[in-house]
């Protein structure tokens, strides 16, 4: 099995025996495609074992992204004039 991304999209190139496994993790297949796809990042670092390099390496990058936005959002301190009514 292998994690696949393009576009916002993550997609799984798998077996037929590996289809429990793809849906476990949340992915819904797409018969036009013939593949397991999910736009949801959770979801894709599921299978991060599965991934490709360059698809373990963007997801990385968002974990990083997320982890920031997060330690940010908890700062005590601000470095922004905020607007007081006259």
């Amino acid at each position: 099995m292998h994690l696949h991304h393009g576009e916002g999209l993550y997609w799984l190139e798998s077996t037929y025996e590996e289809k429990d496994t793809c849906k476990q993790a949340g992915f819904r297949w797409n018969p036009h495609q013939r593949r397991w796809e999910t736009r949801d990042t959770y979801v894709a670092r599921k299978v991060l074992p599965c991934a490709t390099p360059a698809t373990r390496a963007h997801l990385d990058q968002i974990r990083a992204e997320q982890e920031e936005t997060k330690t940010l959002s908890t700062a005590a301190t601000l470095d922004v004039e905020l607007p007081v009514p006259a």
